[in-house]
């Protein structure tokens, strides 16, 4: 015993180049069997699914890397914070902030403060340069902020 397979109308245009004005015919193509149909639709699956991999695949890298760079520029804040408020903090009181304050305000981020004198025009002035360090996702972070005093007079 054979089994009949079912065949599958599909409707065609073909151009006929023969004629003035090109004039078309549908033509009726008969399929034998669904296996045709079934074995697109599997592809187009595969491709899709193929596509839809790539395109997430893609998302997780791009948030992995924007994430470690936005863990780098609160770290470059931080830090640039830290060394503003020891300038602030000189020019207010004439001293810098104590270290236990440093810690708790700005952890992670160590401080240090070079004093010297002012030179050329900036002579009679004090240069205080203020550098602030810590470490993001394994890149080294520093910020070097710098302000001249008037030295006080006794």
């Amino acid at each position: 015993m054979t089994r009949k397979m079912k065949r599958t109308r599909i409707n065609a245009v073909f151009f006929r180049h023969g004629f003035r004005n090109g004039g078309t015919r549908i033509y009726t193509v008969y399929v034998k069997g669904e296996n045709l149909r079934k074995g697109s639709l599997m592809t187009e699956t595969m491709v899709a699914l193929a596509l839809l991999g790539v395109i997430m695949f893609c998302m997780a890298i791009g948030m992995r890397t924007f994430g470690g760079l936005n863990q780098y520029l609160y770290a470059k804040q931080r830090c640039i914070s830290a060394a503003w408020a020891q300038l602030d903090s000189i020019k207010a009181t004439g001293r810098p902030i104590i270290a236990e304050d440093n810690e708790r305000l700005w952890p992670r981020v160590k401080i240090q403060i070079e004093q010297s004198d002012g030179t050329g025009q900036w002579e009679g002035l004090k240069l205080m340069k203020v550098k602030a360090e810590t470490m993001s996702m394994g890149n080294h972070v520093q910020v070097e902020m710098a302000r001249y005093f008037a030295e006080k007079k006794k």
